[in-house]
């Protein structure tokens, strides 16, 4: 995500899928961050980077689960 950030791409949410191994299932947690282009340099495209990141990191690490994250440029 990091990286993400860094080239100015914008997160602007993702999905939460369960991962027992087989087929990943949805578990119909999300996250979503509405951009503001008015916003002037990367502010946002840093706040919206911190909501991902503070969404995914409440999972602990070793949960079974996969994290499709939704981007767009700024």
């Amino acid at each position: 995500m990091s990286q993400l950030v860094a080239a100015g791409i914008v997160i602007s949410g993702g999905d939460v899928w369960r991962n027992d191994g087989l087929k990943p299932t949805p578990t119909y947690e999300n996250w979503y961050c509405e951009f503001n282009p008015a916003v002037i340099g990367s502010a946002d495209v840093e706040r919206c980077g911190a909501r991902a990141r503070e969404f995914i990191s409440g999972f602990p690490a070793d949960a079974p689960v996969l994290f499709e994250i939704v981007c767009h440029s700024a």
